[in-house]
């Protein structure tokens, strides 16, 4: 490939990613490389350019500087998509902006600007502007393990987990989700305006305040817990409307439309929040179908064997499932061999 050949295709990438430049920048930038494209037109050597002006290093310089704003939008992954919707089943974090997909790293964060007309993506260390106009809602798919923090343009914040979706509005002044799935809430606090969560067959009406919303499609069962202020219920197309307190837990029964109060389990509903999995003297096999849950892997042990094993403690699961199970063997008389894709796990 010539020079010439090489610069054309340099712009013509710049040109289909521009980077997120001022009006003034962008015009500058692209005075620049017309400028010296069209001296390699006339030249055939690099080196009389660099003899003449001296602006190819200026201009490489630029280049570089752009590829490397666009490698770090190359790297999340934005590419068309064509269901609006989100989906449970996704590889990585996405979030979906009006038309197109963005891929992030399993932990991220994400800041709703309308004011700036962008939205800002933290994961890894670093931080992704990502520029939005439309006043459409935005909507996220989490994985397995996944686990992703919204903060919403009213000073809302939503932390999202483990095979959930969520629908979710740019603006500030528009305040209601839709969410599948397990998610954590904390609510800015707002008189004129409630903030309405529709979680699968519940609708959840509040004006400032904490809570859990467990609304997994497959499960029969879906319940609010509350931490902190007071919340108001309602199964979809019922009339009932039900308040429920700091401690308590709504839950409703597809199955047959009946819905209680319960005493709600705060220290799970923390644990969840903090990535740990809560053990009181428990079957070390009910822990293992959480994990297979959790993971979405595959377990192969025998019930008989490991029925007697008792587990009591904190047990982190922000970690891989390989790193999960090394640290429960520490502690538990078990033997952790995989094969594959799958662990077997023997008592020990």
């Amino acid at each position: 490939m010539t020079n010439k050949e090489e610069i054309d295709k340099i712009i013509l990438l710049l040109k289909e990613n521009e980077p997120s430049l001022s009006e003034e920048e962008r015009r500058d930038m692209w005075n620049n490389i017309e400028q010296e494209n069209y001296h390699f037109e006339k030249k055939s050597r690099i080196k009389v350019l660099l003899r003449k002006t001296g602006m190819v290093a200026a201009v490489i310089v630029l280049l570089i500087a752009c590829a490397t704003i666009l490698k770090r939008y190359t790297e999340i992954g934005i590419t068309n998509y064509t269901n609006a919707l989100p989906t449970a089943e996704v590889s990585a974090s996405t979030l979906y902006i009006d038309g197109e997909t963005m891929e992030m790293g399993n932990n991220a964060e994400i800041y709703c600007l309308p004011d700036q007309m962008k939205l800002r993506i933290k994961q890894g260390g670093g931080f992704v502007n990502v520029s939005y106009t439309s006043n459409k809602d935005l909507a996220l798919s989490v994985p397995d393990n996944g686990n992703v923090k919204v903060h919403m343009a009213d000073g809302s914040e939503v932390l999202l987990r483990g095979r959930s979706n969520l629908k979710f509005p740019f603006l500030a002044e528009r305040r209601e989700v839709h969410v599948d799935g397990k998610a954590y809430f904390n609510v800015m606090h707002k008189n004129d305006i409630p903030f309405i969560t529709q979680a699968g067959k519940l609708t959840i009406r509040v004006l400032g305040t904490e809570y859990m919303v467990n609304a997994i499609p497959t499960e029969k069962r879906q319940s609010v817990s509350l931490i902190s202020g007071i919340v108001e219920v309602s199964p979809k197309g019922g009339k009932s409307v039900t308040r429920i307190e700091p401690g308590e837990c709504f839950v409703y029964d597809d199955d047959n439309a009946i819905s209680k109060i319960k005493k709600a389990d705060l220290e799970s509903v923390n644990a969840w929040k903090e990535s740990l999995i809560v053990m009181k003297e428990k079957p070390i096999t009910d822990l293992l179908m959480q994990v297979e849950q959790l993971y979405n892997v595959n377990l192969s042990y025998s019930l008989t064997e490991l029925q007697d094993i008792s587990i009591s403690g904190k047990l982190d699961t922000s970690v891989p499932v390989g790193t999960f199970l090394h640290n429960l063997s520490q502690i538990a008389p078990i033997k952790v061999d995989k094969k594959g894709n799958d662990y077997i796990i023997t008592y020990d």
